[in-house]
Formats: C-alpha cells, structure tokens, sequence
C-alpha cells in the first residue's frame, strides 16, 4: 500500500470519481471548500492498492478527523493508518497553536464502517448529534418578506470578504471564520455567487447571510443551505427566515427537486427556522472525541 500527501495538480479529479464509487453519502463534507486551503492540503494523505485509490483522510481547520475507505479493501492496516494520520495531524495542529485539542470526527448514524473504525480506535461518542434536514421542493416556495428597511442581495464578490468574515463571527460567536476560509467557499468549483446571499439595513450593514449551493446528484439537482446567520444586533426580525425562503425560491428556480440543510442538536433555533419553512429531519450524525492528553 502506498500513502502519499494530497497534489492538487491532479489529486481532486480522482478524488471526485472514487468518491462515486463508494456506498452512500459522502463522508468527506464540503471537500471541494476545505481541500482550497493550504494547510488543509498539507493535512490530506491519500493511500492507493495497485495505483487504486482505496483510502483518505484529513484533518481540517477545526480538529476534525474525515475519511473515507473503500468497504472491499479495508484492512487493520488501511484502518490503523487513518487514524494515525488524524492523530499525528492534530498533535502538530496542537504544538503550532500550543493547544491541548482533541480529535473530533463527524459521521453518519448509518455508516458502520466509519463508526467501528473510530471506536475501535478509542473515540467516544458524544452526547452532540448534527441534524439533517430535507425540504422537497413539489410545491411552489412562497417568500418571506424581509423587515422595512432591509434589502436582500448576493455579496459584492471577493472585494466584500472582510465584512462577510466578521458578519460570520459574530452570527456565530467565534473567530473561526478566516479571510482564506471564506475565499476557498467563493472560490471552488461548485460555488455560484447568485445563491450567496446576504440581507443588509438601510446603512447598507450586513445583518444576516444564508450561502446556498446546488448540485447534480443521482440524475437529480439538489439544494444546499448552509451555513445561515444573524448577527446578534439584527435577530429576532425573521432575516434568516427571510433569507433562507428566498434561496428555497432560487434553487427551485434552478431545477432543484429537494434542499438540504443541517444544524447542530444544541442549535434550537436554526431547528425551529427548518422546521417553520418545511424542513424534515431525515438523518442525524454521530460526534465522537479521541482524548489526546
């Protein structure tokens, strides 16, 4: 078996036919934004069979851990490497920032594969779960008004990067959300500037965003919006509700059939925004943390 480290001259190509070839959806969420960032790609190793991509793994920005194997040709071997790859990954991660962090990883309630390997590997589930929610879209999508004095726009492209960063940290209450973060979401290949959305006062201050995207999926365009925010001084006047209505209408407009969405089990109120707009719950995914003191 033969591990290499992420080329982005022609590792993503292969990476997007293999990912078609595996069982079920994609444990590798948002790849094509996270595999833009430099330092993401330095944590990316591929492992091949016979010149056949049979494994990878990386480790993002936020002590995440995401592979993917393929079922027939895993191996102790094929296992033991992925997780040693995370773990290595995030113990440098820990030195740079001179963290303690553990290694976190997200996957599917239905994926035992990836679930077996990680506990097998000493990670413990968490009491956290990631929801997943479904709207189809079989009815014609009404929107909702945006309060007087607000109006709804995509973003000014690249030139508005710094604003959209500090309207993301403070939706959000951290300061995650980097400059070079935000660029690789505008700058990958499934990325369409007329689905990211923002809803500003009359001053022109950004209040609220809702990034949409759209893919062909299974003969099928499907939906995507996420993340949704409002910045603390504008909530509680129905901007994402606004928001989040109005890219239903657009990728309807697009040919979308269905739309899907996600938030965490502590976050109520996106929970209760999905459901207000006919959003169903259809899947939840697992948290677990591998302690590294």
């Amino acid at each position: 078996m033969d591990a290499t480290l992420f080329d982005p001259t022609h590792d993503l190509d292969e990476i997007r036919t293999w990912q078609k070839t595996l069982p079920g959806p994609s444990s590798l969420i948002d790849i094509e934004e996270v595999i833009q960032l430099e330092a993401v790609q330095k944590r990316t190793r591929l492992w091949r069979q016979a010149g056949q991509l049979v494994a990878l793994a990386y480790v993002d920005n936020f002590n995440n851990l995401f592979f993917e194997i393929t079922p027939e040709k895993t191996s102790k071997e094929v296992e033991d490497a992925v997780v040693d790859w995370g773990v290595a990954c995030q113990k440098l991660l820990n030195e740079h920032q001179q963290s303690m962090a553990n290694l976190d990883a997200c996957v599917r309630a239905d994926a035992p594969l990836h679930l077996r390997v990680l506990q097998e590997h000493g990670f413990e589930t968490s009491a956290i779960r990631s929801l997943k929610y479904r709207r189809i879209l079989n009815t014609l999508i009404t929107p909702m008004p945006l309060p007087a004095g607000y109006t709804l726009r995509p973003v000014h492209g690249e030139a508005e990067v710094d604003a959209l960063v500090r309207l993301h940290r403070a939706a959000f209450g951290t300061d995650a959300m980097t400059a070079e973060e935000r660029l690789s979401i505008m700058r990958a290949p499934n990325y369409l500037p007329e689905l990211d959305l923002v809803a500003a006062d009359a001053n022109g201050t950004l209040a609220a965003f809702c990034i949409a995207s759209l893919e062909e999926l299974e003969g099928e365009r499907v939906g995507y919006t996420d993340p949704i925010g409002t910045h603390p001084g504008f909530q509680k006047q129905g901007l994402a509700k606004a928001l989040l209505s109005h890219a239903l209408l657009h990728l309807q407009q697009m040919g979308a059939t269905s739309v899907y969405t996600g938030t965490s089990s502590e976050n109520l109120s996106m929970q209760q925004l999905a459901k207000g707009l006919g959003f169903e719950l259809y899947r939840e995914n697992i948290w677990l943390t591998k302690r590294l003191d």
